[in-house]
C-alpha cells in the first residue's frame, strides 16, 4: 500500500488523511474480522454502504473497501435473503415431510 498519503500516528497505526486507520492490503483475515463484526452491529445485513458506514465509524479503511465489502455481501446468505425480500421474492423453503405420510 503507497504510504506516500498515510501518516504515523503517535500510537503507531498508520492513518489515512481524515485519521482513519488503515489496514494493511495484505491482511485479509483482518478484513474479513471487520466485515463479520459489522453483521453483528445494527446496520448489518442493510447493504454496502451501511456496512461501509459501520466500519468507518470504528475509524478503520482500506483500499479496495467498497470492493472488499460488496464480494462479502454477494457471499452472504443472509444478505441475499434480505435483499430478495425487499424486492418482494420470497425465498425457497424445504417441503420435507418430518413425518411418514405428512404433506
Amino acid at each position: 500500500e503507497e504510504t506516500s498519503s498515510l501518516k504515523k500516528r503517535p500510537d503507531g497505526i498508520w492513518a489515512n488523511k481524515e485519521g482513519l486507520a488503515v489496514v494493511p492490503s495484505a491482511d485479509s483475515s483482518l478484513k474479513n474480522m471487520l466485515m463479520e463484526f459489522d453483521h453483528g452491529k445494527g446496520k448489518a445485513h442493510l447493504g454496502e454502504e451501511a456496512s461501509r458506514e459501520v466500519i468507518v465509524a470504528l475509524g478503520i479503511t482500506w483500499k479496495g473497501i467498497r470492493l472488499d465489502i460488496h464480494k462479502h455481501i454477494q457471499s452472504c446468505l443472509i444478505c441475499q435473503k434480505l435483499r430478495l425480500r425487499q424486492h418482494g421474492i420470497q425465498y425457497s423453503r424445504s417441503t420435507a415431510a418430518v413425518l411418514p405420510f405428512e404433506t
